[in-house]
């Protein structure tokens, strides 16, 4: 090689690596930095950066742009580059040059706005730091854009003032606001700028949340004014209803909210009142529903228990076990309370015959009433009693449609919810029933057959006996709900015939069941996606897996959906498809429940959030991130900014479309990547130009201004004619109240304030600028300004006032404009003061007091506090109307400027009307006005009309808007037709009559089904109707004879000629006679003689007159007498209690020899005193006198009644001996006793001395003692003596405790004899004797202080006794003697008697007010008190006993199969299973091992018994298994009366079933004259169930097929009792599914003709379904599967942009070629070297 190959190979590789250098997009290299003469240049003055002489800048020696961005951009401006060197200053914040600051920095303090929100005055160039404000549509400041012609609106853009600053009024306009810009809520009157507002009212936020929860919404998050609402609003009540779907909250059958269902609905449970059984539910006599009264379920099912019992008392029947509606209670009625002479009341039902029908009487047979031929219809039913002719049948009561909810099925995946009405279909039931009977007498059979109302042709079926047909050949049928009966439409009726003619049968009306949708609370539902096919936003987002490892991914793009669906429960089939839960005839979408369920980082930041709905597991992806707007997005893959797109409810619009369309804004988008969000922004306008000037024949001037973001130009011809008359007014470091003046126009002038500076004067600068010629300029000092412009400052540097002097005198022409500018001086505030920002509190607005301020400089010296409103401060002034001010959007209360309200609205489908704004006259605030209905604009249909039956009610409809498919006008319920007047008649009334009782009658359908829908009731029988009467004489007697006026009475009654009046007498405490004899009335003028009844222990008193006014001869005496006045008389006499009466008893002893009991005094009247006479020894008694009369003595004792005073001597006598005691009158005594004695030592009178008071025997005085003693009252004896202590003058009184008394005092006594502690008697009662029934008793008062005593033997009356009544007992006293009444203070014991089947609870003291020893003791006692005693026992049922089951070896249930956990009561029927037997064992029986019971059958494995009443226990048995044995059935049929079977010869059965009968089989043919035979037979063993003769055909037979199909294997046909064939036609088949294949199992069909239902082809396999088919969506086609979260290390990262690979790849590919080039140059060198 040589070297001029290898330098040309080392240049190429060199060539490559620049190349592949310079595709480095983070690498620059300078074209000339290989080749260029790196020693002509220099270092840089700045940075030391060294550079060629073309690139150091000749201002300041720096680098420029190309050299170095960093050093260049220090010093050198950023708009235009030129060197801040060679300018005379710049902004060191932005480094913008004097020229390039002007239009971004404030002209008058020179701050920097570069970057900044804030933005400069388009005319002025001030900011808000200088205190101005400035319009953000046009960008000029107020005193710029103002000219006063309207202070609301800016005079060059008409952009409300309000949208920066508080919304103001001008009375001269009347302007509020602005109603394009929107910066204000009409209702709060608060700004919009810094708020959100509502899409649909335009309100703010708060104002429509609180609109909302003030209509009812809960959350405040549904608009009044949004289409959602009327979806939550109740018809009847305006409320608030959060979801119509909920039954809880929403009735889907009046549809109305539940309170006012329940509000509209007597029910006290809230049955709705539009519910098609609802006037069922009510009883017809007393109107209670059935949830507050039981109803009557014995077959009266139109009126409750109470008043069918009436019912049947007003029959006449007292029995308790009868319903006024029971079939046979006519029959009972007859049978047991008929009887000559009643009232015949016709029957409920018809009884007929051939020719007529009539109601039987309920009493008898023997009276027709109402009878009248029969009226047949076509068919040759009668149309009022239902006689079918040639039928004996009368069906009295037709089946009735039912309601309900369809069954789930056991074996799903959800439980029974009672409480949401979800059963299974073994508890889901329901019952259809009818009423009949034969005229005949004779028993009637019943038959219920289904028809399938989706195939009309086909035959009905006929219901067997099953599990979930029960009843089947009965009245009642009774159902299980199917799991697929929201599917099906089926009705049930009845085939009734007679025992007695099997040929006489009739077919009952045809009942509905109808059953809703059934799903669960706990059921997942199906997304329902949008009809459009929209998709949410796309988002990229990173994600760290469960390794650590960070995916970059794109989630979202899911198809949009509006909520979900939820299947109905019922059990899916080849025959049904799947379906929803509806409203109406439209799925019910519920709306999606949101839960987080992961949180993501976005790609250029915020978080992405995946949302997944709890129901139906749909998922959507939100991006959460703070919108950062901005102008300069990035528009990668637009030409421009202004081209691109941006997408619009479902429209694209350019930015330069947006731009133009608005006019004064433009878009800035969210800088986020992946948001697409945008806000309109008002242009931030630059200073505004003059573009032309006003010329010289009176053309206007214009100006011209550009946004300084978006640079959207905008030329403006000023309002206010700017002309060469007029002037423009800028105000520098201010503002004016005027933009375009005149000369001798006032205006205001208003420096900036500054703290601490003041303005004293104003200079002025005037410039006239003309389009073609040379400007005029002109300048005046303050102090010229002062003279020339008439300054004037009201005190105030403030505000100043200024007055534009001619043109001429200021020596400059008009069209220019003035340039004022404040002089500043130094303020001390000093000077006064002034009040700024205050505000008047008016109506509901807050006030402000206002700042304290410095009048010059406005430095706030004080601050001032806000004037809040009253608590629910209204409007206060007068509402005026607002118009529209013309074509200005804005308001105004003069209608002249247009005359169209504001904000007024017709209204339409979605909006309701609405009559427009008002104006406060007191605070200029809006007011809302009215809001009226919505305006549907139609065409109208009308739906949901249902029409009124016999017994339901109908549905007027509801009129629907078909533009936006909501009622418009909502109808009504109207009434079934037994409601209307005109469609029924009064049937089976009677007359009552003076004598006989009537009836009511009953209420018969004329419109169709002729049925007695309500029935009457008995009416009392009238009293008589007299006549006047006439005068007649029966016997001696005259009188008035009257006779009753009612129609077929006559009876006549016989009244005599009425005596004198008399009046009553009224005697309490007596009784009245006249001429002897005893009267309670008497005749004016009689003399009535009254005489007192005068109690033991009373004295008359007087005579009471209680009423009448008569005058008594003696009102005290006992008896006197008055003359009757004419009224009555009412007199009572008075008593007082009689004095008492006492008397003396003496007694005396007459000649001694003995003793008798002492004397007495002071005895009471009528008590007995026992005297005792003791004789001496040797002596007896001789005489006894009382007064004087000899009285026998017994035992020595003698008992004296003191009725008068008594003297009683007695007189002894020696006994046999010769000795007589004399005892003498002296006194004998010792220091004890005293007595007399007899000569003979025998002593009589023995007594205890009894000692005296002290007797004083000396007196004392002061010096000497005296003396006392106390001796014997009886015998004299001194007892006891004792001093008398000298008084003297220390004497002290010793009182001693002993008391002294006479009759009213007591007290205590000194020896002195002076007294204390004096005090009167304190008595209470001491019984001496107690009172008995049969006797009086004693008793005295004695004090309970000293013992003094008085009152003595006084009279206990006898004692009386008082009632004693127990009921549920008995009542005993002392040794258990029953009694009824008990004496005041006995002792009663009461003993409870439990009825049978009951237990004592406690006693009830009813009447008495006693105390019992224990209520609740069976057996107790009381006192008895002075009153009557009643008293109860309680009693209740005993608990009911329950006893202990135990199984071994097996389970015990009850019911419905529920397991027995707990003791179980006597009586229940248990059924018992034996376990499942070991291998090689069988089960053998059942052992009782404990109680007494007896088993159904001991030897089956379950088997039942009725649980006694002592524990239980039992154990299953087993035995060995029998050898192995394979049974051998043969094919020979066994059978019974009942079944048929297959039987082995070890005795086992299989195939065990019931007969399934044949149709008749003909074994002789009938012919004319002969009757044949024939048989039913089983289809399976042939066993023949049944034979019947086949009636001789004779020549009058009429064939007569029915409708039923008979068939064989080939064809079917319709068949004559007498066999004769019609119809005949080979069978249509068609195949039925009743299982449908799947891809994983196998289905089964079968073949059914569509004409008669028979069958073949039964159990046909389906195949399966092949694989590869369309399996359906399985979830996941339209949720991104691509999902964050998954691990799937399989996929290539995603990387992002992928140009730089490109350019590598371009790189390596150039450089292979390279390489290529000069390899093969190379080789063809070599090639030709080596040649």
């Amino acid at each position: 090689m040589t070297k001029t190959n290898t330098r040309r190979r080392i240049v190429s590789v060199l060539l490559v690596l620049i190349m592949l250098l310079s595709l480095m997009p983070s690498l620059e290299l300078h074209a000339h930095a290989f080749w260029e003469d790196y020693d002509n240049g220099t270092d840089c003055e700045y940075c030391d950066h060294y550079h060629w002489a073309e690139n150091m800048c000749d201002g300041c020696g720096f680098c420029t742009i190309d050299c170095n961005s960093d050093c260049f951009v220090e010093f050198h401006c950023n708009d235009c580059g030129e060197c801040l060197f060679n300018t005379a200053f710049w902004c060191d914040q932005c480094y913008k040059c004097a020229d390039c600051m002007e239009e971004k920095h404030c002209s008058t303090c020179g701050k920097c706005y570069i970057g900044e929100d804030d933005q400069l005055c388009g005319e002025c160039h001030k900011g808000p730091c200088c205190s101005i404000t400035i319009c953000d549509t046009c960008g000029f400041c107020d005193d710029c854009a103002n000219d006063d012609s309207d202070p609301m609106h800016c005079s060059l853009c008409n952009a409300c003032f309000g949208a920066v600053d508080e919304c103001v009024d001008d009375d001269d306009t009347g302007v509020i606001h602005c109603i394009d810009c929107h910066t204000s809520c009409e209702q709060c009157e608060e700004c919009l700028l810094a708020k959100e507002s509502c899409e649909d009212c335009g309100l703010c936020l708060e104002c429509c949340r609180d609109n909302s929860e003030g209509g009812g919404c809960p959350d405040g998050e549904t608009c009044v004014e949004s289409a959602e609402w009327d979806e939550h609003i109740c018809p009847g009540c305006d409320g608030w209803v959060t979801d119509k779907e909920d039954e809880d909250e929403f009735c889907e059958t009046c549809e109305l909210c539940k309170e006012c269902c329940e509000g509209n609905s007597d029910c006290s449970e809230g049955m709705c009142a539009m519910d098609t059984d609802y006037a069922d539910h009510f009883c017809e006599d007393c109107g209670l529903c059935f949830c507050d009264s039981d109803p009557c379920e014995d077959g009266c099912d139109q009126r409750c228990k109470d008043c069918c019992l009436d019912a049947v008392r007003a029959m006449g029947c007292d029995h308790d076990d009868w319903c006024f509606s029971d079939s046979d209670f006519e029959d009972h009625l007859k049978a047991e309370h008929s009887g000559a002479g009643h009232t015949h009341i016709a029957s409920s039902t018809w009884s007929a015959d051939g020719t007529r029908h009539w109601h039987p009487c309920r009493y008898c047979d023997g009276k027709k009433l109402n009878a009248a031929n029969h009226e047949y219809d076509a068919k040759g039913v009668c149309k009022v009693c239902g006689y079918i002719s040639g039928s004996s049948i009368v069906i009295t009561r037709q089946p009735r449609n039912v309601k309900c909810k369809t069954s789930i099925y056991g074996s799903g995946d959800y439980d029974e919810e009672p409480e949401n009405g979800l059963l299974y279909s073994e508890h889901n039931w329901v019952t259809f029933s009818v009423s009949a009977r034969s005229l005949k007498g004779d028993e009637l059979t019943y038959q219920w057959y289904q028809k399938d109302n989706a195939r009309p042709t086909a035959a009905p079926y006929k219901l067997p006996e099953t599990d979930y047909y029960v009843d089947v050949k009965t009245p009642t049928l009774k159902l299980s709900v199917s799991a697929e009966a929201c599917q099906d439409d089926f009705s049930y009726f009845c085939v009734i015939g007679r025992k007695g003619d099997a040929s006489d049968t009739m077919k009952t009306a045809e009942a509905k069941l109808t059953a809703t949708h059934a799903y669960s609370y706990q059921q997942a539902g199906e997304p329902v996606y949008t009809d459009d096919g929209k998709r949410t936003p796309e988002y990229k987002v990173t994600w760290v897996d469960k390794d650590g490892n960070t995916h970059n991914t794109t989630v979202g793009s899911v198809r949009k959906s509006e909520g979900h669906k939820l299947k109905c429960l019922f059990e899916e089939s080849a025959l049904y498809e799947a379906h929803y839960m509806t409203t109406g005839s439209k799925e019910r979408i519920f709306p999606h429940t949101f839960k987080l369920e992961k949180s993501y980082d976005a790609v250029g930041g915020g978080r992405v959030d995946m949302l997944v709905c709890t129901v139906c597991d749909y998922f959507v992806f939100v991006k959460s991130h703070v919108h950062d707007y901005g102008w300069n997005w990035d528009y990668t893959g637009f030409g421009s900014i202004y081209e691109y797109t941006f997408n619009i409810g479902g429209s694209t619009k350019t930015v330069e479309q947006l731009i133009l369309e608005s006019g004064y804004a433009h878009p800035e988008k969210c800088k986020v990547p992946g948001c697409e969000e945008f806000i309109m922004v008002p242009h931030s306008w630059g200073r505004w130009n003059v573009v032309l000037c006003p010329d010289t024949a009176g053309a206007k001037g214009g100006m011209e201004a550009e946004c300084s973001v978006c640079e959207y130009k905008e030329t403006e011809k000023i309002d206010g004619d700017w002309t060469k008359d007029t002037a423009i007014v800028t105000v520098k470091n201010g503002r004016a109240t005027r933009m375009i003046v005149k000369p001798g126009d006032k205006i205001r002038l208003y420096p900036e304030e500054r703290n601490g500076q003041k303005a004293i004067g104003w200079k002025v600068e005037y410039l006239r600028e003309y389009n073609d010629g040379s400007p005029v300029k002109k300048n005046w000092s303050s102090t010229e300004v002062a003279s020339l412009f008439k300054l004037v400052n009201n005190g105030s540097a403030l505000e100043w006032g200024c007055t534009i002097p001619a043109f001429s005198a200021m020596g400059a022409p008009g069209g220019g404009q003035f340039f004022f500018e404040p002089v500043y001086a130094g303020c001390d505030h000093s000077g006064s003061t002034t009040v700024l920002n205050a505000k008047a509190q008016v109506c509901d607005r807050k006030g402000y007091t206002g700042d304290t301020a410095c009048a010059d400089c406005g430095y706030v010296i004080s601050a001032g506090s806000d004037i809040y409103p009253p608590a629910n401060a209204g409007h206060t002034g007068t509402l005026q109307p607002l118009y529209y001010y013309g074509t200005n959007p804005s308001a105004t209360t003069d209608p002249s400027h247009g005359g169209k309200r504001y904000n007024v609205s017709s209204g339409d489908c979605r909006h309701r009307a609405y009559e427009g704004d008002y104006r406060c006259t007191a605070c200029g605030g809006t007011v809302k006005g009215e809001t009226g209905d919505f305006k549907h604009s139609g065409p109208f249909a009308l739906r949901d009309v249902r029409a009124a039956t016999c017994t339901e009610k109908g549905y007027s409809g509801n009129q629907y808007c078909t533009a936006c498919d909501r009622i418009s006008k909502k109808g009504s319920a109207t009434p079934s037709l037994h409601e209307i007047a005109g469609n029924y008649k009064l049937v089976n009334e009677v007359k009552p009559g003076c004598t006989t009782t009537g009836y009511s009658g009953d209420y018969q359908c004329t419109r169709g089904c002729g049925q007695i829908f309500r029935y009457g009731h008995v009416i009392d029988k009238l009293s008589h109707d007299w006549d006047g009467g006439k005068p007649a004489t029966q016997g001696k007697s005259d009188g008035i004879l009257y006779t009753c006026r009612r129609t077929g009475c006559g009876e006549t009654k016989f009244v005599k000629n009425p005596a004198a009046t008399e009046y009553a007498v009224t005697v309490t405490g007596g009784t009245a006679s006249a001429s002897g004899n005893a009267i309670t009335s008497a005749a004016a003028g009689v003399e009535i003689t009254v005489t007192a009844i005068i109690p033991d222990g009373k004295i008359f008193d007087k005579w009471v007159v209680k009423s009448g006014g008569v005058t008594l001869a003696d009102a005290a005496s006992a008896v006197t007498t008055f003359t009757m006045p004419a009224n009555d008389v009412a007199l009572a006499a008075s008593y007082k209690d009689a004095p008492v009466a006492t008397y003396s008893l003496t007694t005396q002893v007459n000649g001694g020899h003995g003793t008798i009991s002492a004397s007495k005094t002071g005895l009471a009247a009528g008590s007995t005193e026992t005297i005792i006479f003791t004789p001496d020894a040797g002596y007896e008694i001789d005489t006894v006198t009382v007064n004087g009369a000899a009285t026998p003595v017994l035992a020595n004792v003698l008992d004296v009644t003191m009725d008068a005073d008594k003297t009683v001597i007695v007189t002894y006598k020696a006994t046999s001996s010769t000795h007589t005691h004399s005892y003498g009158t002296d006194w004998k005594y010792d220091d004890t006793n005293h007595w007399h004695e007899c000569q003979c030592g025998d002593k009589a009178d023995i007594a205890a001395h009894s000692a005296s008071e002290w007797i004083v025997d000396t007196a004392a005085t002061e010096t000497a003692d005296g003396a006392k003693h106390k001796e014997c009252t009886v015998c004299k004896k001194v007892l006891e003596t004792a001093p008398i202590p000298a008084t003297g003058s220390t004497h002290t009184h010793s009182y001693g405790t002993e008391w002294k008394y006479d009759g009213t005092n007591h007290w205590h006594e000194c020896e002195c004899d002076d007294k204390a502690d004096t005090a009167a008697h304190s008595f209470q009662w001491v019984i001496d004797k107690a009172a008995t029934k049969d006797a009086t008793g004693i008793k005295h008062e004695e004090c309970t202080v000293c013992g003094a005593k008085r009152s003595e033997n006084t009279e206990i009356p006898a004692l009386r006794d008082y009632a004693v009544t127990v009921t549920g007992g008995t009542a005993t006293v002392a040794a258990g003697t029953p009694i009824t009444r008990a004496m005041e203070g006995v002792e009663v014991t009461v003993t409870a008697q439990a009825p049978d089947g009951k237990h004592f609870v406690k006693w009830v003291v009813k009447a008495g007010g006693i105390t019992l020893a224990n209520e609740t003791s069976a057996t107790t006692t009381f006192t008895m008190p002075a009153n009557d005693v009643t008293i109860e026992a309680e009693f209740a049922e005993p608990p009911v006993e329950a006893y202990t089951l135990t199984v071994i070896k097996g389970t015990a249930s009850v019911a419905a199969g529920t397991p027995i956990t707990d003791k179980i009561e006597q009586n229940t029927v248990v059924t018992v299973t034996a376990d499942a037997p070991e291998a090689g064992k069988v089960f053998d029986k059942w052992v009782v091992l404990e109680g007494n019971v007896t088993l159904a059958d001991a030897t089956k494995a379950t088997t039942t018994f009725t649980m006694p009443g002592n524990d239980v226990k039992i154990e299953a048995t087993y035995k060995d298994a029998p050898p192995s044995h394979t049974h051998s059935y043969g094919t020979e049929w066994k059978y019974d009366d009942t079944n048929h079977w297959h039987e082995c010869q070890c005795g086992d059965k299989a195939d065990i079933a019931a007969h399934s009968a044949s149709e008749w089989i003909v074994d002789t043919a009938a012919t004319e004259t002969a009757d044949g035979a024939k048989h039913k037979e089983c289809t399976v063993c042939k066993k023949v169930l049944e034979t019947a003769p086949i009636p001789a055909t004779g020549s009058t037979h009429t064939h007569s097929y029915g409708t039923e199909w008979k068939y064989d294997g080939t064809n079917h046909w319709h068949e004559c009792e007498c066999d004769d064939k019609a119809d005949t036609a080979a069978h249509s088949f068609q195949w039925v599914i009743d299982k449908a294949a799947t891809k994983d199992a196998t289905g089964i069909k079968h073949e059914e003709c569509t004409v008669c239902g028979a069958k073949r082809s039964e159990n046909t396999v389906i195949d399966k379904l092949p694989d590869g088919g369309n399996t359906g969506n399985t979830g996941s086609g339209d949720n991104n599967t691509d999902m964050p979260g998954k691990d799937d290390s399989t996929k290539p990262p995603q990387t992002g942009d992928s140009r730089n690979l490109i350019g590598w790849l371009a790189a390596l590919f150039v450089c292979g070629g390279v390489l290529t080039v000069l390899g093969l140059n190379s080789k063809k060198r070599k090639e030709s070297e080596a040649e």
